[in-house]
């Protein structure tokens, strides 16, 4: 925050002071990206301004953040329009896509209506999956994607399209696209997606392999690693930063019930990770798996995946477990419930876990339940790490105390974590303890540069959101995430666009004020210094603070 105008200056310290008395935090070195009221980018001689409707926005490696929100033209009676912005490629705030305009390469008529799924490369390139409308006939034209960068909007993929690489298998089927969903981006500006056909099945599509948009693997297709030759029934994936890695997650259709596999592809082909009924690693004979789910993969072509375990003759009948690849081909045990949550006492072990997250240096996170002597409901959960340097160890645990806050506040409850490139970790977790209530309970935290955790925002936290250093305007945090969410709103790590948390520690989240309006923020709280402008305003509040003190002494 920079405030030139003393009197501008007093009067936002003055409001600051009387939050900070109620307990509540100045956040710090906050860059604010949009806020309802607040000029958007214009489209030639319309001007906009953003409404009360703003999408969880993504951030890549340089700073930049895309989203979708609702826009209102200023001149306009005629409501509000939904559109994609970003920042990709540095030149500002900018609109990639706007609604009831024409969509390229579609009919005349054809345009937008609505948008979701937007993601961003490093290069700044913003793909995002788009509704199609005829706003003159009022009929549907399906869904599609489209990618953005500089300007330039091209599509990728649409209802309708049929591509040379999806060949019929019988003379009447029907291979054109239905639909497509979960674009992801690769530094080459290469779009993968999942499709569905139109006579059925899915179908995944890849233009990493330079000669456009290709599919990789397809519902029918034989499944390598299977001795009975079986073949795919319902494939979906997740590609790696570098948009070489896959892994499919897929059953398969050789049984009644379906059966299901994992499998990778790193340029060499297609093969089996894990595969229910097969025995995992570091398991007793005749334990096998029964469900797998959360596959990921990194630029290294490893994996990592939860998994359901069926033991023998034991209660309860299944157990949680995490597997991870140290190379491709090399699966290991990571975690299991009812074995030690390392570093904790041998009679703490892990109970229910979630999915994991894994970056390219092989660092892998994910949350979990524990049981065992001395854990009870406010202290069974936290979030681990594990690397192949340091092992396995914890990060956070729900009641530990919560950092930069009063003494006894402790986390309650935890959210999926986000993972970086650093190794560090971010998340929202809700807390409990002294004077905590609705209006101050939730709170994002992340690991600075040294690994120490940090909060980063806070509901009942103040921001300045003004643009114009002469007239502050300070608002109060009421929620973080969508209006009227609670825990987990800021959304994993998605593979191929960095999500809400960067390799440079910050962080872009949603918020909405006590007036009801969204803003979306960039902190660099954990990223950079703190500003000086800060250390000015820490000048500006001690003489308040101490005129409080000299007021509170007065009426003793």
């Amino acid at each position: 925050m920079t405030i030139q105008n003393p009197l501008a200056l007093a009067a936002a310290t003055v409001l600051i002071a009387q939050s900070c008395l109620h307990g509540a935090n100045v956040l710090e070195d906050v860059r604010t990206v949009a806020i309802r009221g607040a000029a958007a980018p214009s489209r030639g001689t319309d001007a906009y301004v953003f409404s009360s409707y703003l999408s969880l926005p993504v951030i890549n490696n340089a700073g930049q953040v895309a989203f979708s929100g609702d826009l209102y033209r200023i001149d306009s009676l005629t409501g509000t329009r939904r559109a994609v912005l970003t920042e990709g490629g540095g030149d500002g705030l900018r609109l990639a896509a706007l609604a009831k305009e024409q969509a390229p390469g579609d009919a005349a008529g054809v345009a937008f209506s609505t948008f979701y799924e937007t993601s961003l490369s490093d290069a700044g390139q913003t793909t995002f999956t788009g509704l199609l409308r005829n706003f003159e006939s009022f009929e549907g034209f399906g869904v599609g994607i489209w990618t953005e960068q500089q300007g330039e909007l091209r599509p990728v993929v649409r209802t309708g399209d049929v591509l040379p690489s999806i060949e019929r298998r019988f003379e009447s089927e029907d291979v054109s696209i239905s639909g497509s969903f979960g674009p992801q981006v690769n530094g080459l500006g290469q779009v993968a997606v999942k499709s569905t056909l139109a006579s059925g099945g899915t179908v995944i599509l890849s233009e990493a392999g330079g000669n456009g948009l290709s599919a990789v693997v397809r519902d029918g297709d034989p499944a390598p690693g299977t001795k009975e030759e079986a073949r795919f029934f319902r494939v979906g994936g997740a590609y790696s930063n570098d948009g070489a890695s896959l892994v499919v997650e897929a059953q398969l259709d050789e049984t009644a019930s379906f059966d299901q596999g994992i499998w990778s592809d790193t340029g060499g082909g297609m093969r089996l990770v894990a595969r229910q009924g097969d025995q995992p690693p570091q398991t007793e004979p005749g334990e096998s798996y029964r469900r797998l789910m959360g596959a990921t993969i990194n630029n290294r072509g490893q994996t990592a995946f939860l998994a359901w375990v069926t033991k023998v003759d034991a209660e309860p009948y299944i157990d949680y477990a995490i597997f991870r690849e140290l190379e491709p081909g090399d699966l290991h045990l990571l975690a299991r419930s009812g074995s030690a949550a390392l570093p904790l006492d041998a009679d703490v072990n892990f109970g229910e876990l979630e999915q994991p997250l894994l970056n390219d240096r092989g660092q892998a996170v994910f949350k979990g339940a524990l049981v065992g002597t001395g854990v009870d409901e406010t202290n069974g959960s936290g979030i681990w790490r594990d690397s192949v340097e340091d092992g396995l160890s914890l990060v956070v645990r729900t009641g530990d105390q919560a950092p930069d806050l009063d003494e006894g506040v402790a986390f309650h409850l935890l959210a999926d974590p986000l993972l970086n490139e650093r190794g560090h970790i971010a998340f929202v977790a809700s807390l409990r303890g002294p004077n905590i209530d609705h209006t101050n309970d939730y709170a994002i935290f992340a690991e600075d540069p040294i690994g120490d955790l940090r909060l980063v925002a806070r509901e009942g936290d103040v921001i300045d959101v003004s643009s114009d250093p002469h007239t502050p305007d300070i608002r109060t945090l009421r929620t973080l995430g969508r209006a009227g969410g609670r825990e987990g709103e800021l959304t994993n790590d998605i593979v191929g666009t960095l999500g809400a948390f960067n390799d440079l520690g910050q962080l872009a989240f949603l918020t909405t004020f006590t007036d009801g309006a969204p803003g979306i923020f960039v902190s660099n709280r954990v990223a950079v210094p703190e500003p000086a402008t800060l250390v000015l305003l820490a000048s500006c509040l001690a003489p308040v603070a101490y005129c409080v003190r000299l007021a509170r002494t007065a009426t003793l």
